[in-house]
């Protein structure tokens, strides 16, 4: 078999099929449930999301990216606030 004349078993998606992807995904669809709707695999979904710059949810429907930030916050917020305190500490 030629690799030119081969066929891809899960072809791309190309930029209607990410835009399609995009919008759907907006509405809460699984990348499962949206490759049924293209006739792709949930990983063809995926790849063009992730390579569009669409925020991923993770498996309970949460922002993946979101939850990271807000961990980063969070983190960040703890440290200002123990510095606060710590200055606050020495000074009195």
């Amino acid at each position: 078999m030629n690799r030119s004349t081969a066929h891809r078993r899960d072809p791309a998606l190309d930029d209607v099929g990410v835009q399609t992807a995009k919008q759907i995904y907006g509405t809460g669809l699984s990348l499962r449930d949206i490759g049924n709707v293209l006739e792709v695999h949930a990983s063809t979904v995926r790849s063009a999301l992730r390579n569009a710059g669409v925020p991923l949810r993770d498996q309970q429907g949460r922002c993946k990216e979101s939850a990271t930030e807000d961990s980063n916050l969070n983190s960040s917020a703890t440290l200002i606030a123990q510095r606060a305190r710590d200055k606050l500490t020495i000074e009195s």
